[in-house]
């Protein structure tokens, strides 16, 4: 009997991201399985992903934050939690419920999730995400990941699925956008290429 399943190139795009960031009109950037996948890898490394990793998408699902870390979830065989807006008191009960170990959030995200968890009704301390107030640290599990240590930062656009920079390799290094992942390479180029 025929195998049912098909066989992929790995070169062969497999997402397509709008972005205007081209003369300001919307292009498509197309994204092969395998730099989906070195991507996601390199997430979860700088991550160190733990057995019953759990992700809250309550961030934009447009936003490359969002999208890359569902993805790497996904990949993985973790759990994925939705919601359709960022409510805080809603966060608040899906941390809770649903045990996620990290979520989008920033700054004014997390202030909103410590007012309304003041009277800590949530137990959010599943939820592994860097520092940010001695009331948030509280309530949650620091992480000291190279991902949460270095402020979940680096650099990349939309086009690149995310990250191609991160401030989680080599901590210490000099700059503001961390490190070139070992699986791209980063060049500055003129008009000329």
């Amino acid at each position: 009997p025929a195998s049912s399943e098909t066989e992929v190139d790995a070169d062969a795009p497999a997402l397509a991201l709008y972005t205007a960031a081209f003369d300001g009109r919307p292009n498509a950037a197309l994204l092969s399985h395998s730099a989906l996948i070195a991507h996601s890898m390199a997430l979860l490394h700088i991550r160190q992903v733990e057995d019953g990793f759990t992700f809250l998408a309550c961030g934009p699902l447009f936003h490359v934050g969002t999208m890359m870390f569902t993805l790497a979830t996904f990949q993985i065989g973790g759990k994925l939690v939705f919601t359709p807006a960022f409510e805080p008191a809603e966060v608040c009960r899906l941390i809770d419920a649903e045990k996620c170990t990290q979520a989008f959030l920033f700054g004014p995200m997390i202030d909103g999730l410590v007012e309304a968890n003041r009277d800590r009704t949530h137990d959010l301390s599943s939820l592994r995400f860097v520092s940010h107030s001695p009331e948030w640290d509280e309530m949650i599990t620091v992480d000291d990941s190279p991902w949460c240590a270095s402020r979940m930062g680096g650099y990349g656009q939309t086009e690149v699925g995310g990250m191609l920079t991160f401030l989680g390799l080599g901590m210490g290094g000099k700059g503001f956008a961390g490190r070139g992942s070992p699986l791209v390479h980063v060049r500055i180029l003129d008009a000329a290429g």
